[in-house]
């Protein structure tokens, strides 16, 4: 298990089939979309079969904290790794989600 801890937090599991649960949660903005970015593409690198994106312990997003996570399952889908993808629960991420046009991306991504 791998955590990070910022105004953002991450924690980083892995299963035994070689899955990996990403749990987002915070505020991931632009003071720490840098950081989430490089604890994703970690993730990434360590070639999993497939990535669980948690986000719904997710308080705040921006536009930086919502583009490091959108790369991030981007990546993912191109390195062949089979990713879902769980929204936030808090209101205003959501809204910014729906407002901003992802969900097409982010749905064809994770299927």
């Amino acid at each position: 298990m791998r955590t990070i801890s910022s105004p953002a937090h991450i924690e980083v599991r892995t299963d035994q089939h070689d899955a990996v649960v990403a749990r987002l949660g915070g505020e991931v903005t632009v003071h720490s979309a840098r950081e989430v970015r490089s604890a994703l593409q970690a993730v990434i690198d360590s070639a999993p079969t497939s990535i669980f994106f948690d986000l719904r312990a997710v308080s705040q997003l921006d536009v930086a904290g919502l583009a490091a996570v959108t790369a991030a399952a981007v990546r993912s889908r191109r390195a062949l790794i089979e990713i879902t993808i769980v929204p936030p629960t808090a209101p205003g991420p959501r809204k910014l989600i729906n407002r901003v046009g992802v969900v097409p991306i982010l749905n064809r991504v994770a299927g």
